[in-house]
C-alpha cells in the first residue's frame, strides 16, 4: 500500500510541475560596462581607444521603472549577467524589449574618481534580441549607456 501511494504522489507531481515548469522561459541579459560617461569604449577617427572595465559595479534590472530582483555585480572585465524568470516578469517579449532597462546602480566615481559621484549608467532602449530558443530560453543584450542621475 506504501509503494502505491508513493507511485500516485510521484505522478501527481510529475503530471502538475511539469506543464508549469514549460511555461517558464529563461530571461538572459548580457553586455559589458566600461568606466566611462557611456559605459563604452572610446573610438576616435576610427580607432578605438581602450578604457577600462567597470568591475564590481551592481546591476540592476528594471521594468517600466520597476526594479526586478535579483541584483548582479560586474566581474573584473565588466561583463555582467542578469537571468530572470520570464513568468515572473509578467510581461511579453516585446514589453520586455521596450520597456525593460538596466541600471547600473554603482556611481561612475567609483570605478574613475574624476568623474561626478552623482552619475550613473542607464540601458538606451530598446534592448537587443540575441536569440530566442526553446532550449536556452530568451537573450537578449545592452546595445548602450547613457549616463544618468538617479
Amino acid at each position: 500500500m506504501a509503494m502505491k501511494s508513493f507511485i500516485l504522489i510521484t505522478l501527481l507531481v510529475v503530471v502538475l510541475v511539469a506543464p508549469q515548469a514549460k511555461a517558464q522561459s529563461i530571461v538572459r541579459i548580457n553586455g559589458t560596462i566600461f568606466c566611462s560617461l557611456n559605459g563604452a569604449s572610446s573610438i576616435v577617427n576610427n580607432v578605438k581607444i581602450p578604457t577600462l572595465p567597470f568591475p564590481n559595479a551592481i546591476v540592476q534590472l528594471t521594468i517600466a521603472g520597476t526594479p526586478i530582483l535579483p541584483t548582479v555585480t560586474t566581474n573584473l572585465q565588466g561583463q555582467f549577467v542578469l537571468t530572470v524568470v520570464q513568468s515572473l516578469l509578467t510581461s511579453t517579449l516585446t514589453n520586455i524589449l521596450s520597456l525593460a532597462n538596466v541600471i547600473v546602480t554603482t556611481p561612475l566615481s567609483a570605478c574613475n574618481s574624476t568623474l561626478p559621484a552623482n552619475i550613473f549608467l542607464q540601458s538606451v532602449s530598446p534592448l537587443q534580441l540575441l536569440a530566442n530558443v526553446t532550449v536556452g530560453g530568451i537573450h537578449l543584450g545592452v546595445g548602450a549607456f547613457l549616463p544618468v542621475q538617479l
